[in-house]
């Protein structure tokens, strides 16, 4: 989301949309988050990125950033090092609030039928990621 402020006459000149990060740009995108911290082996790459179908990059390194700290703080509690399991980062996924829905809800609000062509790539790529706004998505074309 960008800032009311910046989008006022003058200060930005355009906006471009950056569609949702395809299966293989999140296995990419979870193996350079985690690159140089301690992971344990039996990280599933296919798995996790599968299960975060709806995360955005920066959903992505913040559940990498909560499954550090998991580890890490069970490592601290039984005064043993380990490293950042597959079920940390699961536990990762489900504690997050993910910022893709909340902004295709806003975004929606400001497509109108005559802006159809314009945001065509949205519109498909909410289309994909968003079962429910099959009927929302069906509107525009």
């Amino acid at each position: 989301m960008v800032d009311a402020a910046l989008k006022r006459h003058g200060r930005l000149g355009k906006f471009l949309f950056v569609p949702m990060p395809k299966k293989e740009e999140r296995i990419e995108l979870f193996k350079l988050y985690l690159k140089g911290r301690p992971v344990s082996n039996g990280i599933d790459f296919e798995k996790i990125s599968e299960i975060a179908g709806n995360c955005t990059a920066s959903d992505i390194k913040t559940i990498c950033d909560e499954a550090a700290k998991l580890a890490w703080v069970d490592s601290i509690d039984r005064g043993k090092k380990r490293g950042i399991t597959m079920k940390d980062i699961t536990a990762s996924i489900g504690k997050e609030r993910f910022n893709a829905r909340e902004w295709y809800d806003m975004a929606k609000q400001h497509i109108t039928r005559d802006d159809k062509d314009l945001y065509k790539d949205f519109i498909e790529s909410a289309a994909s990621y968003e079962k429910d706004w099959q009927g929302d998505v069906a509107m525009y074309r």
